[in-house]
This record gives structure tokens, sequence and C-alpha cells, in this order.
């Protein structure tokens, strides 16, 4: 039965009150992978292995450092944001894609306005072969959402670096666009239809 269904009879729901929940405290892991490939939950080594009811977590470079800040939201309880202030980081690069709306905007710049490119597929080259990739999704799961804004972690590199970064996305019309570019560590804002 799906949740419309669901909605109509209201009497199916469960009452929750204050300090209920439905799956039990429990930690939030912290998963890391480690040199042999595998991932290992590092939660109690971080002193993030406190009980709790978890509905939502959010990751973003919130203090414009470069790593990833998050944030948890629990249910009946204190939200907490961690603040990753780890002095051994390397460079980073953030994109934020966008196709142009289909309405234009005569206010905003040059009488356009974005929307997030959705569906939006990167591939960014490191210079020692390897490859980082990313989409830009809106969310999934039930209420699920994701920012639009990709990050990648890239290491111990120049600053200065120019790395070639592959983006393929369907413009309005459904096709299939894909440019290669040459971008540096940092904020890059990239109107997609703009940038062929």
């Amino acid at each position: 039965m799906s949740n419309d269904q669901v909605l109509k009879i209201p009497n199916s729901w469960f009452h929750f009150q204050d300090g209920d929940d439905l799956s039990g405290h429990q930690h939030n892991p912290f998963f890391v992978r480690g040199k042999d490939g595998r991932y290992y939950d590092l939660a109690s080594q971080l002193s993030l292995d406190d009980p709790s009811v978890t509905r939502g977590i959010a990751t973003a470079d919130v203090d414009g450092d470069g790593d990833l800040d998050f944030v948890v939201a629990n249910q009946w309880e204190t939200s907490y944001f961690y603040r990753n202030d780890s002095p051994n980081i390397g460079q980073s690069l953030e994109l934020e894609l966008l196709n142009p709306a289909l309405s234009p905007n005569p206010s905003s710049e040059k009488g356009k306005m974005a929307i997030p490119a959705i569906g939006a597929a990167v591939k960014v080259s490191l210079p020692e072969g390897s490859q980082l990739v990313a989409q830009v999704d809106g969310g999934n799961g039930h209420s699920g959402v994701r920012s639009p804004v990709l990050h990648f972690g890239l290491g111990k590199i120049d600053p200065n670096t120019a790395l070639p970064v592959d983006i393929q996305w369907r413009n309005h019309k459904g096709e299939i666009k894909q440019t290669q570019l040459l971008l540096t560590s940092g904020k890059q804002t990239i109107l997609l239809e703009e940038s062929v």
C-alpha cells in the first residue's frame, strides 16, 4: 500500500508521541575505507557512537574550507552539526551544474534563470590517472533530498593544476549533450548550455 493510499486512512498510521521510534536507538556508523579496500566503522574512535534515532543527515562544505562537514537530524532529541577541522586536507572541486530555465527572467543575470542539472554525470581525471565520478541527484528514498552541488576530494595536488572534467547531461529536449572542461580546484558554477 503506497503512502497516498494510507493517507486516506489515518487510523492505519501509528500514533507517535515524544520519545517513540520505529528502529530503536542505534549509533550512526561512520565508515572509512581502509588500505585493504574494505570499509570500517570508526564511529567509536570519533566519539560518534552515542545511540540515537537519526532521521536525516546532510553533508556540505559549510565553512568553505574544502572539506565536508555534516549535520545529523535526530527525532525527539538534539540534532548535531559536525565541523570537519582536519589539519591535513587536500584540494577539492565543487561543481554546481545548471541548465537554463525554460522561462526567461528579465531581472536575473543575463535575463535567464537556471535550475540544477539533475541527472548530469561528471568524470574528473586526476594527474596520476585515477578518475572520480558523480551524478547530480536531487535525492531518493522516502522524503530524501540531496544538494545538487557535487564535491570531489582531489587530494594533494597543486591548486593551479587544470584537470580534465567530462560532463554529460540532457537538455530540455532530452538530447544528450557532453563537454570537456579544464578546471582547477575550488567552487565552480557552470551553466551547461552555454559551456558548449
